[in-house]
């Protein structure tokens, strides 16, 4: 089984090569079963970058001792040593256990695992490298091979934030580094070649000969030779203060954000909706309620909003949410922030009449139970002045409200000049009265749940919005980029120039993955929109992608879209 199996394919990808400059390399010659990589072991992990070595490394026979390849009396044997783990950008603390001929080294980590053939170029020694054996010892003999115990699935690094804080000045030439490369969030190994003049900016030469210029401090996490641990430098990647400021700040957001808001000092503001079919009364009841003799019935065009203020003892200020019946399918939107619901029908309706407001109500109680279920519910059966109206048990039974709890069914006449003394009906106060008392009694809870009722919400209403954004994608690519004529496609070099102005970056150090997203999307201008807001959304609600996250969803954009995730 070669190397080629294992390592990512974008290696030898045309496009790769082009940016590393020359040809692909040449696949690496076949290793023995047991040189194969444990499982879990880190691979490259970004197309940007191919972090395995570039030079051909011949293997030596197996074992960690003496064999052929290996020098006997190295004075390097059992020195400690740092090693970049097959190149990966992770350092692991371990031991030289042979020397070989072509100047490699075998290694045995201290998590028990093992690797041979480790170019000079991925030690780091902690002392200056000994040319010479000590005097006082003789050739020590090689030792044994390193135990085989199985490497864990996922290796430790050895790199950890040290205890105390270096000096800001610690960033100097010939510092070992880790990068965060072209900031593509992966981080590769190198040194400190360069530094400006004002401290800010840095050239990197990497350990796989390529060098990137400037490279800001917030980029770079300075390595300690001795240890393999990332040192806290002030302003860099590893700034211990900063990320403790900033996780002490998130987690006080997060405690505020958990927190009710306290009680507000004057009336309770309390939210109820009204809801039911058109001309059910429900306007005319709020209305009356609200001190208005003589209100005039029209019907509902839009929601409204009506306020009402008790004072005294009661000392609440009511908001009700007059949802007229036109706009049954809102409904539910407006159920998320009240604090208890009023359901108002016309008692004197004609039979057809009624199973409408029957079969309304069933839908209402369905498609609004999430939020409404478990606050106070109040049912009007209005129009009682009227020949034929429908009792209280009547009500109750074809609306099956038997044993809902908290809920109060009664029967009234809404308005003031249809009741027998002229004024408001006494029995609509009580409802009323009913439904503040409801709400007082349970305040703190219903304050409570309501606040999650709308963070919900609006988490469903996010979720739905990236569905709708999906389907706008699929839409684009079936229809105006992959169509017999496309529209409002570009020519790569555009494209690309476009996607580098939507997300701020500087072209010429953007990943070569961004060239195949732009071909993939074949340039179009909306698309490659889309791909910009991914990678730079402007709301916070929405994650950051990486560049390999956007090809991501690009390809499974094209999937829904009945295309292959590859051009040909």
């Amino acid at each position: 089984e070669t190397a080629m199996q294992w390592l990512p394919n974008t290696l030898t990808s045309p496009l790769l090569s082009e940016f590393v400059g020359g040809a692909p390399p040449a696949p690496p010659p076949v290793m023995p079963t047991e040189a194969a990589p444990p499982t879990g072991a880190p691979v490259a992990p970004s197309p940007t970058r191919s972090p395995v070595q570039r030079e051909t490394v011949p293997f030596t026979s197996p074992g960690a001792g003496v064999g052929a390849g290996a020098l006997e009396a190295s004075p390097l044997l059992n020195t400690a040593v740092t090693v970049n783990y097959r190149n990966s950008g992770n350092l692991f603390p371990g031991k030289i256990s042979a020397v070989n001929a072509d100047g490699t080294y075998n290694i045995a980590y201290d998590d028990g695992d093992s690797e041979k053939n480790v170019p000079k170029s991925r030690v780091m020694f902690h002392e200056p490298e000994p040319t010479t054996a000590p005097e006082e010892e003789a050739p020590a003999a090689a030792p044994a091979p390193a135990p085989a115990a199985a490497p864990s699935p996922a290796k430790t690094p050895a790199a950890v934030v040290a205890a105390a804080p270096a000096a800001a000045d610690a960033l100097v030439v010939g510092a070992r580094v880790q990068v965060n490369y072209r900031s593509s969030g992966n981080f590769f190994p190198g040194v400190i070649s360069a530094v400006a003049s004002d401290g800010a900016k840095f050239d990197i030469a990497y350990d796989d000969g390529e060098e990137q210029k400037n490279v800001l401090k917030k980029m770079i996490k300075l390595v300690d030779p001795a240890t393999g641990a990332f040192i806290d430098v002030p302003g860099s990647a590893v700034d211990a203060a900063s990320e403790a400021a900033e996780q002490q700040a998130a987690t006080a957001a997060a405690a505020t954000a958990a927190k009710p808001a306290p009680l507000p000092t004057g009336p309770l503001p309390l939210t109820v909706g009204v809801f039911g079919l058109t001309g059910a009364g429900k306007s005319t009841m709020v209305v009356a309620l609200n001190g208005d003799p003589d209100p005039k019935p029209t019907k509902t065009i839009g929601f409204r909003r009506h306020n009402m203020e008790i004072g005294g003892d009661v000392g609440v200020k009511i908001v009700f949410y007059d949802m007229p019946g036109s706009m049954q399918k809102k409904w539910a939107g407006y159920t998320t922030d009240v604090h208890a619901a009023i359901y108002v029908l016309d008692a004197a309706a004609d039979e057809a009449q009624w199973e409408k407001s029957v079969a309304a109500y069933a839908k209402f109680s369905d498609e609004c139970a999430k939020f409404i279920d478990g606050k106070p519910l109040l049912v009007v059966a209005n129009k009682q002045d009227l020949e034929g109206a429908r009792t209280v048990e009547q009500v109750t039974v074809a609306l099956g409200l038997a044993g809902r709890p908290e809920c109060e069914v009664l029967a009234a006449t809404a308005h003031p000049k249809r009741h027998d003394t002229g004024e408001v009906d006494e029995r609509a106060e009580r409802g009323l009265m009913w439904t503040i008392n409801a709400i007082k009694g349970r305040y703190e809870e219903l304050r409570a749940r309501v606040a999650t009722d709308e963070k919900e919400r609006e988490a469903e209403e996010f979720k739905a919005k990236l569905e709708r954004e999906k389907r706008v994608f699929c839409t684009i690519l079936r229809e105006k980029a992959w169509c017999d004529e496309p529209v409002e496609c570009m020519s790569f070099e555009d494209g690309h120039e476009f996607l580098a102005d939507e997300t701020g970056e500087l072209q010429e150090e953007m990943p070569p993955i961004t060239a195949e997203i732009c071909r993939l999307v074949n340039n179009h201008k909306v698309a490659l929109t889309m791909c910009g807001g991914l990678r730079k959304p402007v709301s916070k609600k929405k994650k950051k992608h990486t560049w390999e996250e956007v090809l991501a969803y690009v390809k499974e954009r094209r999937a829904e879209a009945g295309l292959p995730d590859q051009l040909e």
